[in-house]
């Protein structure tokens, strides 16, 4: 018993290290520029699991929620059905997101526009504790906290912006849940949410 009572306020203690210097990291786009990603994931205490360098990485995102395992057999299942609905959605996502646009606003609304129909849910940008924003995000009722289920970040073009949209989604993942308000709801759960990084017509679905 004490041995595990020992593990878990490690844990917590090391969870709490974690979250104060996420709280003190810049704005999502400005962690995400190459410089100081570089930097921050060179580092021997690497904060954002996100495979830069290959050594950063945690336990398969599969164990953390079933919904994980079901997505990514589903994508591997090649005799999937997909229904028509869901086909001609893809098309018209596809064909919508090829389109130039002449401003990062203007995708993000046309991509909020696919995701409003394809989920019947409004997509909303969040402006956090420390006035940094997110491209986009959808949210559950979880007791009195409000939880993510898809959080969104976009880049008109691959190379706008000097930085990786899926970076900077990890980040303001990362930012959203270690707001002082969801703090205890870090003690309790897993939190899992779908990520979209989002450059020009290239889509990448992380967890």
């Amino acid at each position: 018993v004490s041995t595990g009572s020992s593990s878990k306020r490690n844990y917590e203690e090391e969870q709490n290290i974690n979250v104060k210097k996420i709280r003190h990291y810049p704005s999502p786009s400005s962690f995400a520029q190459i410089d100081y990603l570089y930097e921050s994931q060179q580092k021997n205490t690497q904060d954002i699991l996100i495979h830069r360098p290959s050594s950063c990485v945690s336990m398969p995102l599969i164990l953390y929620d079933p919904v994980f395992f079901m997505f990514k057999s589903a994508f591997n299942n090649e005799g999937l059905i997909i229904d028509k609905e869901h086909n001609q959605w893809t098309l018209e996502c596809i064909n919508t997101m090829a389109k130039f646009y002449p401003n990062e606003k203007l995708r993000q609304k046309k991509f909020h526009e696919l995701i409003r129909k394809l989920l019947a849910k409004d997509v909303k940008v969040l402006v956090l504790d420390d006035k940094s924003s997110n491209d986009g995000t959808c949210e559950l009722d979880f007791h009195s906290y409000s939880v993510l289920y898809l959080l969104i970040e976009i880049k008109n073009e691959i190379g706008i912006g000097k930085c990786d949209p899926t970076a900077q989604a990890a980040a303001s993942y990362a930012k959203f849940y270690t707001q002082e308000k969801n703090e205890k709801l870090l003690k309790v759960c897993n939190l899992p949410c779908f990520i979209i990084g989002l450059a020009g017509p290239w889509i990448c679905i992380l967890g």
